[in-house]
């Protein structure tokens, strides 16, 4: 393995470890205030706590493959990410449907006389 690829797989690991945590942590606030409200509500924060978990296993599996050049390392980092891009484009779709229910609301809500 060069050492370009040692920088990149250190670099997954590291920052892979900081943001899935931070997802991990936001997300449970974001699943508790949401859930509050309503039970819908916690939906995009348990999202956001397994984004997080992928990612972080992602770097696990980054950390595995620099330092032990294990065989399974690289398809577990792979199948990782491929469920991190899963969940995220669900997240995604979840807030453009938020969003297009809320503009109609609100564009419908103007003339009617309810703003």
């Amino acid at each position: 393995m060069n050492e370009a690829m040692q920088l990149s797989l250190q670099r997954i690991s590291r920052w892979g470890n900081i943001v899935g945590w931070t997802l991990i942590i936001v997300g449970g606030f974001h699943a508790l205030s949401g859930f509050t409200l309503f039970i819908v509500g916690a939906i995009p924060g348990v999202l956001m706590i397994f984004l997080g978990l992928f990612l972080t296993r992602s770097a696990q599996q980054a950390r595995k493959l620099k330092d032990e050049h294990g065989e399974t390392a690289l398809p577990r980092l792979f199948e990782n990410y491929a469920n991190h891009i899963r969940v995220n484009t669900v997240l995604v779709v979840i807030s453009l449907l938020y969003f297009g229910i809320t503009f109609i609301i609100a564009f419908f809500s103007v003339p009617l006389g309810f703003f």
